[in-house]
């Protein structure tokens, strides 16, 4: 397995700085520095929502790139923990699906593989069109009515619903193209057991190391920040990078559904 390569960079014009020293003495370091550190800023939030977007699809086994074109990693997740519901089983039909059965099913589906004693507790992330499925659910017109279907309905999240913590995932992200998608897929229900040993992330040494660039050395930091200057267009180039190897230990720790 290769480690990722998650490098966006940011350019400041000349111009732009010498727009800022004309400011003076007093003012020019600060403006300069306030720049330079609004584009770090930016970078930074570019690379953790890259990683974000790689943590959201660890428990389906497999995390591809942004367009979802190219596998990354493949973790080896067994088959029947990938789910697909059909007929009256899928949680949009309110009337006859049960999903607390099929919750505590794969429960004991991930018990039965790990061993229940290394399995601290379940937790859950699914998407909001599902926490609506289960709120339109008519085995839970009742549930609805107590403080935890009210901790439901406002806060997108049970605790402990067949021995799970489920909460909504909201959140998005533009892929290669521009386009807007969701971080979490419409319709889709992922548990997982918390273990002690359940995932690991490592780095490898960046890529990009010009001189006077943070990171050469020792033990690959997380992000690496370095500057070069360069004459046609004149200006600086600021390169951020981060080089994560996410690992999952067992993937038999993860059910991914496709409930709808």
């Amino acid at each position: 397995m290769d480690a990722a390569r998650i490098a966006p960079k940011r350019f400041i014009p000349l111009a732009d700085l010498e727009d800022m020293r004309r400011a003076g003495t007093e003012f020019a370091p600060a403006l300069i520095k306030n720049e330079i550190g609004k584009n770090l800023k930016s970078m930074k939030k570019e690379i953790n929502n890259t990683k974000e977007y790689y943590a959201i699809q660890a428990p389906t086994g497999k995390i591809y790139d942004a367009d979802g074109s190219t596998l990354l990693w493949d973790f080896n997740m067994p088959a029947g923990h990938i789910i697909t519901l059909a007929g009256t089983d899928k949680w949009d039909d309110h009337a006859n699906a049960m999903p607390h059965i099929d919750i505590r099913t794969w429960c004991g589906m991930i018990a039965d593989a790990i061993g229940l004693e290394n399995i601290h507790s379940f937790e859950a992330v699914a998407s909001p069109d599902v926490i609506n499925d289960l709120i339109a659910n008519t085995n839970f017109t009742d549930l609805v009515k107590t403080q935890i279907g009210v901790q439901l309905a406002l806060e997108g999240k049970l605790e402990k619903l067949a021995g799970v913590n489920i909460k909504e995932y909201r959140g998005d992200y533009e892929d290669e193209g521009g386009v807007k998608q969701n971080l979490f897929p419409a319709g889709y229900f992922r548990l997982g057991a918390v273990t002690d040993d359940l995932t690991e992330e490592y780095y490898a040494p960046p890529v990009k190391n010009v001189p006077g660039g943070v990171g050469s050395g020792g033990i690959p930091p997380e992000i690496a920040v370095s500057f070069e200057w360069v004459e046609d267009p004149a200006g600086v180039w600021l390169y951020a990078e981060s080089r994560p190897l996410p690992a999952v230990h067992d993937s038999q720790v993860f059910v991914s559904a496709k409930v709808k």
